[in-house]
């Protein structure tokens, strides 16, 4: 069973996750292609289980919206649902 606690802090809402290793493959379900592509192409196995499982409750908490990047690397949430 996932562990996940969500902390209200002066209006702004932090969201935590006990990631478990052996709910890689239910994080994986929920990975958009290009998140499937990049978890992927990510060689150290704890960090890709840490992608599968922060892309997990983005998409409990968010849905699809899919996590973009700009130039110097702050990410923010798109308007658009991300294709499967």
């Amino acid at each position: 069973m996932q562990k996940a606690v969500k902390i209200n802090l002066n209006g702004v809402s932090i969201y935590l996750l006990v990631i478990e290793p052996e709910m890689e493959q239910k994080y994986l379900e929920t990975l958009t292609k290009k998140e499937l592509s990049r978890y992927n192409s990510i060689q150290h196995t704890q960090k890709k289980t840490e992608f599968a499982a922060s892309r997990f409750l983005k998409h409990e908490i968010f849905g699809n919206k899919e996590i973009n990047y700009l130039e110097h690397g702050t990410p923010f949430l798109s308007d658009q649902a991300a294709d499967h």
